[in-house]
């Protein structure tokens, strides 16, 4: 019942994509321990209550390159967006508390405006269809206390916003 719940609030919140985690932990919060030790590989490809793909795109500490790992999840998201023209996309960027607030907001939106590049130089994706956010490291997905934890703040997470009915 409690799941039931949460996916109805967070449909009515307007929220497709919360971190894979939470549907298998029991309702924590994805920046428990075990919950961090659950996060999906990099490049995994996952996909939402709606069949359409999650990207989570893992970076290396202080950069914005995406790493080769990734091309998996970027390929079922990318392929996604180009077989359904009406769909449009969010990428938010996130950094972990490495460094200052500022260069972390900076980093964040580098890495958010890289995942768009990516998508639409190598899939053809209309730029005007995918919007890139960077939040830095104030909307943290985790506290910072471990390097696992660090790496769960050093991503990129894509959701599709509008789905062809």
């Amino acid at each position: 019942m409690k799941k039931s719940i949460a996916v109805v609030l967070l449909m009515m919140l307007g929220s497709v994509y919360t971190w894979p985690v939470w549907a298998d932990t029991g309702g924590a919060l994805p920046n428990t321990p075990e919950s961090v030790a659950k996060i999906p590989a990099a490049g995994a490809p996952q996909t939402d209550m709606t069949g359409a793909p999650k990207l989570v795109v893992k970076f290396q500490s202080s950069h914005a390159e995406i790493p080769a790992s990734n091309a998996d999840n970027l390929k079922a998201f990318g392929k996604y967006l180009k077989d359904n023209p009406d769909s449009t996309a969010q990428i938010a960027g996130y950094a972990d508390h490495t460094g200052s607030g500022p260069a972390n907001g900076a980093l964040a939106q580098k890495r958010a405006d890289a995942v768009k590049e990516y998508l639409v130089n190598q899939y053809g994706v209309d730029a005007n269809r995918i919007t890139a956010a960077g939040y830095g490291q104030v909307t943290a997905k985790s506290p910072n206390s471990t390097e696992a934890a660090k790496q769960m703040n050093r991503t990129a997470i894509g959701t599709i916003t509008k789905i062809k009915a």
